[in-house]
């Protein structure tokens, strides 16, 4: 065990009303390992946005405003009549 697995181990085994048996402990610092792991992955990730899908998505916006003007256009052009 490493040394902070023994003290948390210690702190485990020596509070009051805790059953903590050896195995559950184990399977406890197992998960917490993976969990650690995970989070190290995620924050190694770039943050910033793959430059293709950044273009996509100006495309998207572009496409959306074209068409917020087309439906203003023809709004206008429905209130003339």
């Amino acid at each position: 065990m490493s040394e902070c697995v023994h003290v948390v181990w210690c702190v485990c085994i020596n509070l009051p009303g805790t059953a903590l048996s050896r195995a559950e402990f184990s399977t406890v610092m197992k998960r917490m390992a993976e969990l650690e792991e995970k989070m190290v992955t995620i924050n190694n990730q770039p943050t910033a946005m793959p430059p293709e899908k950044e273009q996509m998505l100006n495309a998207t916006i572009t496409r959306a405003d074209d068409l917020e003007k087309q439906l203003l256009a023809t709004k206008k052009v429905n209130s003339l009549y």
